[in-house]
């Protein structure tokens, strides 16, 4: 019999240190993020956008669409705090530009509008937000 690989058994330890730790211990983490909702409303987002994508005919004002239409609003109106706040957004952004065959398509998406907020975002959190004088 051989020894088990390195990853083996770093992923055994992993797996045995999270399902030691109490869940409260991961729920005290995400609150102290100041971004945590926004995080969890992004990743929401995803799902909301592949479950409108599944249904046949949906129309606006059904209720497929007004999940999606309170949490697009919700991104839109976020002012991150941190830059995995600004990532979440940059994936919910990626999601909504990309289509029903998989492609990207940036133009005319709601990523397309969201894209320049992100990036000022990114750099509001991260410095460097004054480019030839302009803040």
């Amino acid at each position: 019999m051989s020894a088990p690989t390195r990853r083996a058994v770093l992923g055994a330890t992993t797996a045995a240190i999270l399902a030691a730790a109490p869940a409260a211990a991961f729920g005290s983490i995400a609150a102290q993020n100041p971004d945590a909702e926004l995080i969890r409303v992004c990743a929401q987002h995803v799902i909301n956008m592949d479950a409108l994508n599944s249904v046949e005919g949906w129309n606006e004002g059904g209720p497929v669409w007004t999940d999606y239409d309170e949490i697009r609003d919700f991104i839109t109106d976020a002012q991150p705090q941190t830059l995995a706040g600004v990532l979440a957004m940059a994936r919910a952004a990626r999601r909504e530009a990309t289509d029903l065959d998989g492609e990207e398509r940036w133009s005319g998406s709601m990523g397309e509008a969201w894209a320049p907020e992100i990036i000022n975002h990114m750099l509001r959190i991260a410095g460097g937000a004054s480019i030839g004088g302009a803040t």
